[in-house]
């Protein structure tokens, strides 16, 4: 959905935010970096044949760069980003305006051959979505397993409690956070171990962007930084949309290879921090 058309609130359950992803995810962002649709629709006979004729007659490897210039350039990297202004609505700047001035710099050739190619990746797409996120998709069925096993308070309670339990003295402090009584979308949260408030607030534009102020307290904050920073193999930098120093935990993604492996498990002491986000009424 687009930002006017996005829900304020987050879906009550893990089963209906899966629902919504199978409507929610555009064709656009299913491409070559984490599927074989172009090898799907070069696959084709006569989906090949119009993009070797879109692409002056170029086949084999020339052929598959070529359609990744143009779905890339065409489809998944268009963006409706520009600067915003707070208050800003649609405007001849706006989104629209942005991916229009973005397609009108990609060159003709590629135009036409991307033309030739998305009808069958648009097709790719849909069946992609419902494989993964569809009603009969193994993600489905574990996020309704895992809302089954939430919905006991104990399970919950087990979980919180053993990850503050097995986190650093320094760190044990880490509590939930308890509702409140709240005002609509900006419902207030207390930080029950520090005994402080920490509020939840939706934004006032930027439908299901919400803001916890006071989430740790100081105290928790210059206890984790200390934390991490003894961690080995400590910070990496990294390039993934711009340089900046990292750590990882839990699953890997590799985008060339197109698989997700299992790393190293959370630590306790962020163990700890989810099961507070969990408390959160949002």
């Amino acid at each position: 959905p687009s930002p006017r058309e996005a829900p304020a609130t987050l879906p009550s359950s893990r089963a209906a935010l899966v629902a919504r992803l199978s409507t929610a995810v555009p064709a656009s962002a299913v491409d070559f970096h984490i599927s074989n649709v172009l090898d799907g629709a070069l696959a084709q006979p006569e989906v090949r044949r119009a993009a070797q004729e879109a692409a002056g007659g170029a086949a084999g490897d020339a052929l598959s760069g070529l359609c990744k210039q143009a779905m890339w350039q065409c489809s998944s990297s268009v963006t409706s980003k520009h600067l915003w202004e707070r208050g800003e609505r649609e405007t001849a700047h706006g989104p629209a305006a942005t991916a229009g001035a973005q397609l009108r710099a990609t060159p003709p050739r590629l135009q036409l051959l991307w033309a030739a190619l998305s009808p069958a990746c648009g097709r790719f797409a849909a069946e992609h979505v419902q494989r993964h996120v569809g009603p009969r998709s193994a993600l489905r069925a574990a996020a309704a397993s895992a809302d089954a096993d939430a919905a006991s308070p104990a399970t919950a309670d087990v979980a919180g409690a053993a990850a503050v339990r097995d986190a650093p003295a320094s760190l044990q402090a880490l509590g939930p956070c308890q509702r409140s009584v709240g005002r609509g979308s900006e419902s207030a949260v207390v930080n029950a171990a520090a005994g402080g408030r920490c509020e939840v607030r939706a934004h006032a534009v930027l439908r299901g962007l919400f803001l916890v102020h006071d989430f740790v307290t100081e105290e928790e904050e210059a206890a984790l930084l200390q934390w991490m920073d003894g961690q080995q193999p400590g910070w990496r930098l990294r390039h993934f949309n711009g340089p900046a120093l990292g750590m990882r935990w839990g699953a890997t993604t590799d985008l060339r290879r197109r698989s997700v492996t299992l790393g190293a498990p959370m630590p306790p002491p962020l163990l700890a921090l989810t099961a507070r986000m969990r408390t959160l009424p949002v």
